[in-house]
Protein backbone atom coordinates (compact mmCIF):
# COMPACT_ATOMS: atom_id res chain seq x y z
CA UNK A 1 0.00 0.00 0.00
CA UNK A 2 2.86 2.39 0.70
CA UNK A 3 3.92 2.09 -2.93
CA UNK A 4 1.31 4.70 -3.88
CA UNK A 5 2.22 7.23 -1.16
CA UNK A 6 6.02 7.25 -1.52
CA UNK A 7 8.23 8.70 -4.23
CA UNK A 8 9.24 6.35 -7.03
CA UNK A 9 11.97 3.98 -5.94
CA UNK A 10 12.34 2.35 -9.31
CA UNK A 11 10.42 -0.69 -8.13
CA UNK A 12 7.76 -1.59 -10.65
CA UNK A 13 6.59 -4.93 -9.24
CA UNK A 14 2.99 -5.38 -8.17
CA UNK A 15 -0.27 -3.97 -9.54
CA UNK A 16 -0.16 -0.66 -11.38
CA UNK A 17 -3.28 0.67 -9.62
CA UNK A 18 -3.83 0.99 -5.86
CA UNK A 19 -5.99 -1.69 -4.29
CA UNK A 20 -9.68 -0.81 -4.04
CA UNK A 21 -11.71 -1.75 -0.99
CA UNK A 22 -14.78 -3.82 -1.78
CA UNK A 23 -16.76 -2.34 1.10
CA UNK A 24 -19.13 0.58 1.18
CA UNK A 25 -17.29 3.35 3.04
CA UNK A 26 -19.90 5.90 4.12
CA UNK A 27 -19.68 9.65 3.68
CA UNK A 28 -18.25 11.07 6.94
CA UNK A 29 -20.28 14.27 6.51
CA UNK A 30 -23.54 12.33 6.12
CA UNK A 31 -23.05 9.01 7.95
CA UNK A 32 -25.65 6.25 7.61
CA UNK A 33 -28.41 5.74 10.16
CA UNK A 34 -27.71 3.34 12.98
CA UNK A 35 -24.16 2.19 13.61
CA UNK A 36 -21.89 4.17 11.32
CA UNK A 37 -19.85 1.02 10.62
CA UNK A 38 -22.70 -1.30 9.58
CA UNK A 39 -22.02 -0.82 5.87
CA UNK A 40 -18.57 -2.40 6.21
CA UNK A 41 -18.91 -4.69 9.23
CA UNK A 42 -18.93 -8.43 8.47
CA UNK A 43 -21.13 -9.04 11.53
CA UNK A 44 -23.79 -6.33 11.00
CA UNK A 45 -27.47 -7.11 11.54
CA UNK A 46 -30.72 -5.25 10.93
CA UNK A 47 -30.43 -3.88 14.47
CA UNK A 48 -27.09 -2.26 13.54
CA UNK A 49 -28.69 -0.60 10.52
CA UNK A 50 -31.53 0.87 12.61
CA UNK A 51 -29.98 1.78 15.99
CA UNK A 52 -26.84 3.65 17.09
CA UNK A 53 -24.90 1.75 19.77
CA UNK A 54 -24.08 3.42 23.09
CA UNK A 55 -20.55 3.38 24.38
CA UNK A 56 -20.18 0.75 27.11
CA UNK A 57 -17.44 -0.70 29.28
CA UNK A 58 -15.99 -3.99 28.09
CA UNK A 59 -13.87 -6.20 30.31
CA UNK A 60 -11.58 -3.90 32.26
CA UNK A 61 -13.01 -0.53 33.27
CA UNK A 62 -10.63 1.30 30.92
CA UNK A 63 -11.88 -0.57 27.83
CA UNK A 64 -14.93 0.82 26.04
CA UNK A 65 -16.75 -0.15 22.85
CA UNK A 66 -19.58 1.22 20.73
CA UNK A 67 -20.76 -2.10 19.35
CA UNK A 68 -23.86 -4.16 20.04
CA UNK A 69 -21.76 -7.34 20.00
CA UNK A 70 -20.14 -6.24 23.26
CA UNK A 71 -23.39 -6.72 25.19
CA UNK A 72 -24.98 -10.09 25.83
CA UNK A 73 -28.37 -8.46 26.43
CA UNK A 74 -28.43 -6.57 23.12
CA UNK A 75 -31.24 -6.89 20.58
CA UNK A 76 -28.37 -7.46 18.10
CA UNK A 77 -28.34 -11.16 19.00
CA UNK A 78 -32.02 -11.52 17.97
CA UNK A 79 -31.79 -9.55 14.73
CA UNK A 80 -31.33 -10.93 11.21
CA UNK A 81 -27.85 -10.53 9.65
CA UNK A 82 -27.52 -8.07 6.78
CA UNK A 83 -26.90 -9.43 3.31
CA UNK A 84 -23.28 -10.53 3.05
CA UNK A 85 -22.72 -10.72 6.81
CA UNK A 86 -20.80 -13.80 7.89
CA UNK A 87 -22.15 -14.59 11.35
CA UNK A 88 -21.03 -17.79 12.95
CA UNK A 89 -24.06 -19.91 13.86
CA UNK A 90 -22.45 -20.72 17.24
CA UNK A 91 -22.39 -17.03 18.17
CA UNK A 92 -26.17 -16.53 17.86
Amino acid sequence: MLKWVTPSLGIEKGPAEPPVLETDIPDPVDPPAGCRFHTRCPYATEHCRETTPDRRSVGEASHRASCFRSGEDSEYWHSEPLEGASLDADER
